[in-house]
């Protein structure tokens, strides 16, 4: 990957945080990996998450919630960093 590219996307990592705790994706690897397809013209960001605790109803929606907000909030830093460029998660 292009290490501009690699910049920009590090860039992102950090600047999203993680409601709870205050620190940034980048810091508590949330997300996996991040790779690039020219062909298709997009970013595909694949993320860790909280632990799934099915066990616990509400411990899993409030995990879904964080995680969806998470996506939410990358996607948009993502589209703004890397205009034009479509964002997909995993």
């Amino acid at each position: 990957m292009d290490p501009k590219m690699k910049e920009k996307i590090d860039s992102v990592l950090e600047r999203v945080k993680e409601p709870s705790s205050l620190m940034s994706v980048g810091s508590l690897n949330l997300v996996r990996r991040v790779s690039f397809s020219g062909a298709g013209n997009r970013l595909l960001v694949e993320m860790d998450g909280p632990g799934d605790n099915r066990m616990c109803i509400c411990a899993g929606m409030v995990g879904d919630m964080l995680r969806d907000g998470l996506k939410r909030e990358l996607k948009n830093e993502f589209e703004k960093e890397f205009a034009g460029l479509q964002v997909e998660f995993a």
